[in-house]
C-alpha cells in the first residue's frame, strides 16, 4: 500500500482513538476490525493500529502489529519503541528490554523508551 492510500485509512484510526478517548469503545473497535481486515497495510498503517490496539487494551494485537510494522521498517525507533510497550504490557519483559534497547540504538533521545527500559531491566 502506498502513503496516499493509507492517508484515510489512518484518518479512520485517529477518529477511533478520539472515540475511544471520548468514551466510544464501541466506534474505535469497529474501526480496527473493518481496517485490520485490509491486505497489503504498510508499516505505518500497521504501527497507527498497534497505537488504536494499546489504547484498546488488546496488547496481543498491538504486538502483532508493531512486530510488522518493525519487519518493514527496522530501523525506526518509534516502532521499536511501541513494540518494547506493547511487548511490556504482555508481559514479557525480556523481549521488551530488546525492543527498547534497538529503539535507543537507533534514537538514543526517546524518554518514553528509556522509561520503559528501566522498568524492564
Amino acid at each position: 500500500m502506498d502513503a496516499s492510500n493509507s492517508k484515510p485509512i489512518l484518518a479512520d484510526i485517529e477518529k477511533a482513538i478520539q472515540s475511544l478517548a471520548s468514551g466510544n469503545r464501541a466506534d474505535a473497535v469497529a474501526t480496527y476490525e473493518e481496517i485490520s481486515q485490509s491486505k497489503n497495510l504498510d508499516a505505518v498503517t500497521h504501527g497507527a493500529l498497534g497505537r488504536l490496539c494499546i489504547a484498546l487494551e488488546g496488547n496481543f494485537q498491538a504486538v502483532q502489529h508493531f512486530e510488522k510494522a518493525v519487519e518493514e521498517e527496522p530501523d525506526n525507533a518509534q516502532y521499536q519503541g511501541y513494540l518494547g510497550i506493547a511487548l511490556q504490557a504482555e508481559r514479557r519483559s525480556e523481549e521488551a528490554a530488546v525492543a527498547f534497547q534497538k529503539a535507543l540504538d537507533i534514537d538514543e533521545n526517546m524518554p518514553s523508551v528509556l522509561n520503559g527500559l528501566g522498568t524492564v531491566s
